[in-house]
């Protein structure tokens, strides 16, 4: 029941940044975090990120495709 963005970003970077602020503003290192569906996507690219403070990631019921993108992405959270 949110409103839309006034500018219209959707992108999955902009996601992830809103779960980076939730967990740094509620000072929730160690979390756990789950994502589902087009949360999955949103969950992984934040646990890629440096400022990620997670103690462990779910991902459910989403569909990774593993193109090259995706590919740059498992190898920088396997890091």
């Amino acid at each position: 029941e949110s409103t839309r963005p006034a500018d219209g970003d959707y992108r999955l970077e902009t996601h992830a940044a809103d779960v980076a602020a939730v967990i740094a503003a509620l000072d929730l290192a160690g979390c756990g975090l789950v994502g589902h569906s087009f949360g999955g996507w949103v969950a992984l690219l934040h646990a890629a990120t440096p400022e990620a403070r997670l103690g462990a990631l779910a991902i459910v019921d989403s569909r990774l495709h593993v193109g090259r993108r995706s590919a740059r992405l498992l190898e920088a959270l396997r890091k």
